[in-house]
């Protein structure tokens, strides 16, 4: 039985902890002897139960014959110790200094080629809000950020009339920052259809940021719109395998994921200033932020309601989520094997 070591920020409450972690579940279920070493940033955040125990297995000497570093290339080492290095990447550098830390792997793996999932999470019933007004419509939701909401509302509020039976719910991608009921008026105030006391009302859900609040919100609701990114969006895939289908842009990595993902024509625009100190070589006039093709976005809004509108009950819930969880998985333990050398 091989010994593999993966490196991670395993307890810190973002994509990447949560991403490596599944991997890390992966790995165990595929038979190997799995050992977790933590980066921390923090000192409040907490492992995962599920692999508590792979971190009681490291006597800090041990040889592996391979180790996954699934951390930013700055934090990447090279060790005797380590048997065969593997980064796991979001995206590609090949502009940044960060690219000094992936010439020193054996091996650079992108995430969406080896991201797994957990079937067991998406099997439960989720079932748990209920808005009244809401419930027997048409819910597009997104769990946004303020850069990417404001087309989003536009398109919404452009495509539907305020008698339709379709509502947008925002889920704020994180509790503190910006005030989206703010933001919200603001955009409404510039699209100049109506008077602003009279468009449609969207629900801001500030406060949810638990992983059960985030499932319950992919249970309710019907068609997910993605925030483009340049690397694998957990949010994505989650709603595929709750049974809704996604909104996103042609530049967003899916992985596996294809299956009920509507890509829409998007746009790279340049960063025009340092935005995050801490990472200078990434945040800054060399870096792509992506812009959604409005016209497009709308379009595809529009088909998904009128297909929901035709044959609500058909609509409800693809069968086919949890499979598709399951075969995520089988996709990432055969991914691991090859590149361990089984």
């Amino acid at each position: 039985m091989k010994r593999v070591l993966y490196i991670g920020y395993l307890k810190e409450k973002s994509d990447w902890g949560f991403f490596a972690t599944e991997n890390i579940l992966a790995l165990e279920k595929a038979g190997y002897d799995v050992v977790c070493r933590s980066i921390d940033f923090t000192t409040t955040g907490r492992v995962d139960n599920r692999i508590a125990h792979l971190f009681n297995k490291d006597s800090g000497n041990d040889k592996f014959d391979v180790t996954f570093q699934h951390i930013f290339p700055n934090h990447m080492v090279k060790s005797d110790k380590f048997g065969k290095c593997v980064a796991i990447t979001p995206t590609e550098f090949p502009w940044s200094t960060w690219q000094d830390g992936l010439d020193l792997m054996d091996d650079v793996v992108l995430l969406e080629e080896i991201q797994s999932f957990s079937p067991e999470t998406y099997s439960n019933n989720y079932n748990g809000i209920s808005v009244p007004s809401m419930d027997a419509d048409f819910k597009f939701y997104t769990i946004a950020s303020a850069r990417s909401l404001p087309a989003i509302l536009r398109c919404f509020h452009t495509e539907f009339g305020v008698d339709e039976p379709v509502h947008l719910i925002i889920q704020k991608e994180k509790k503190e920052g910006l005030d989206f009921h703010s933001l919200i008026t603001s955009v409404k105030k510039t699209i100049g259809l109506m008077p602003l006391e009279s468009y449609k009302k969207d629900m801001v859900v500030d406060g949810y940021d638990t992983e059960l609040s985030r499932y319950q919100l992919h249970a309710y609701c019907q068609a997910f719109l993605s925030e483009n990114k340049l690397e694998l969006d957990r949010n994505n895939s989650e709603a595929i395998f709750m049974g809704n289908p996604v909104i996103t842009g042609d530049n967003t990595p899916i992985g596996t994921m294809t299956k009920h993902m509507y890509k829409i024509p998007d746009a790279k625009i340049r960063k025009q200033s340092v935005e995050k100190s801490l990472f200078p070589d990434l945040n800054n006039a060399r870096s792509f932020e992506l812009v959604l093709d409005e016209d497009h976005l709308a379009k595809r809004m529009r088909e998904l309601f009128e297909s929901w509108k035709a044959k609500p009950f058909q609509f409800a819930r693809m069968a086919d989520g949890f499979e598709a969880s399951k075969s995520a998985q089988y996709h990432s333990i055969e991914e691991f094997k090859q590149i361990i050398g089984e």
